[in-house]
């Protein structure tokens, strides 16, 4: 999972974060990590996690947490990178 998201925050965040963020070789490791606590750890029950595939190949990965307005009627949806990869699979745009 942290792949697919590294992958897709440099496709997508590329001249919007600097390059630095995005090309640092700890990223991956951050990001495995906070996957791994997101997946297993109790604070994050209230968070829903939904992924993409194609031909049993992860391509993208969305997380919905609870509002933080309490009286708010949609949820938050605190991670959302999806690349181009998923996005053309799910709009049937791969491969035009």
């Amino acid at each position: 999972m942290a792949r697919v998201i590294v992958r897709c925050w440099q496709e997508t965040y590329r001249g919007l974060l600097p390059d630095a963020v995005l090309d640092d070789p700890g990223l991956l490791a951050v990001r495995e990590r906070f996957w791994t606590a997101a997946l297993t750890d109790e604070r994050y029950l209230d968070h829903r996690v939904a992924v993409a595939e194609r031909d049993g190949e992860l391509i993208g990965i969305a997380m919905s947490g609870p509002p933080l307005d309490a009286g708010a009627a949609w949820a938050r949806l605190p991670s959302a990178p999806s690349g181009a990869r998923a996005v053309d699979a799910l709009t049937g745009q791969a491969g035009r």
